[in-house]
């Protein structure tokens, strides 16, 4: 479904200077299934103030986005964002799965919890953070750990990489998490 035609049954929105999509029919309130793509002038997707992502089921792609801020909860489905988030990111994930492909990484703070999803995660890596992660029976993997650490014998860890600017905190259940830096495309790649 286009976004004009969303609009007019009530499926996008824009309050406030924010854009809302619902998955909800106007008229019975039920969950319906559908696909919604909005596309915005690149002017406007590369200086967005914020996104907030309310999914309670469902997939959610994002890409080509600049903005201050991202603010994802996610209960069940599959979540895509590839772009630059330049202050604060928090995701909230329960039995999703996630892929974040950050062009340019929260410079201030990053919170990132998943219950019993996926979450992966890139970011440049030159990256400045203090970081901790809490880890219930899942598995958190990061390029950026300490060597000799195997992603499952510490519940609770501390890591930095560069100027430590900023603060990110990961929790994960019975979840599994990784947070690495982007990989440089080899030659052999080509």
């Amino acid at each position: 479904m286009d976004a004009s035609k969303a609009a007019t049954q009530n499926i996008a929105s824009v309050e406030d200077s924010t854009l809302k999509v619902s998955q909800f029919g106007s008229d019975d309130g039920k969950a319906i299934d559908r696909s919604v793509t909005v596309e915005l002038p690149r002017r406007v997707a590369e200086h967005l103030k914020g996104v907030n992502a309310h999914v309670g089921s469902g997939d959610l792609q994002i890409a080509g986005v600049s903005c201050d801020g991202f603010d994802l909860f996610l209960g069940a489905g599959d979540v895509e964002f590839s772009g630059s988030v330049t202050d604060a990111l928090s995701a909230e994930v329960g039995s999703g799965d996630v892929t974040f492909e950050l062009y340019q990484a929260p410079a201030k703070s990053m919170d990132v919890s998943v219950g019993s999803g996926d979450v992966e995660m890139t970011v440049p890596n030159s990256t400045g953070f203090k970081a901790s992660v809490t880890l219930g029976s899942g598995d958190f993997e990061s390029d950026f750990l300490p060597l000799g650490y195997d992603g499952e014998t510490i519940l609770n860890l501390e890591f930095d990489n560069g100027d430590k600017s900023a603060t990110y905190r990961f929790e994960v259940g019975s979840g599994d998490m990784s947070f690495d830096p982007e990989r440089e495309t080899d030659i052999e790649d080509l």
